[in-house]
């Protein structure tokens, strides 16, 4: 069978609300998480009113952040750390807690504000963690140096903040 065969019977088996746009074939060796190249997120919080409609899909935290220190606190993560106090794998599991993230934006429209993260790839909670770290300091609760602290440092300083998955969309997988 070939690659538009198993689009069209994947199609015709999957719920209505999941749709397979195209299938390639690739070698045996292909593993679709350790053989990425780069990974895109994207974090979606809402400032404005609760949103019921979007409870589910955008975090609903319906105040308003600063975003200025959010945007130069987060250049602190940009480019090759360790990053080993802002996810929750576990250390038998993780072979090396270097991480690239090559961009990081932030931007606010309509009362939602976006974060896009784009690296080389990301450990368990990672994002979420990053962006609840930012969050408190937008909220003017927490310095930069927080971050500081614990971004490149081999002893374990976890940060003790992670947001809601609610709002996290895996956007681009690039292999």
């Amino acid at each position: 069978m070939g690659a538009k065969e198993y689009e069209k019977a994947f199609n015709s088996l999957l719920p209505s609300d999941v749709y397979v746009k195209s299938v390639e074939e690739v070698p045996g060796t292909f593993h679709s998480r350790y053989s990425a190249k780069s990974k895109e997120y994207k974090y979606i919080l809402n400032e404005g009113e609760y949103d019921v409609l979007e409870k589910d899909y955008v975090l609903q935290f319906n105040k308003k952040l600063n975003l200025e220190r959010m945007i130069e606190a987060s250049k602190l993560f940009l480019g090759e750390h360790d990053f080993r106090n802002f996810c929750a794998s576990e250390e038998e599991k993780v072979k090396d807690y270097i991480r690239v993230i090559n961009s990081i934006e932030i931007s606010r429209k309509d009362n939602k504000v976006m974060f896009v993260f784009k690296g080389n790839g990301f450990l368990r909670y990672m994002v979420r963690m990053i962006v609840a770290v930012l969050i408190e300091i937008g909220k003017e609760r927490k310095e930069s140096s927080f971050i500081k602290e614990r971004l490149d440092v081999s002893e374990l300083k976890r940060s003790n903040y992670k947001i809601d998955a609610c709002g996290l969309y895996l956007v681009k997988v690039n292999y």
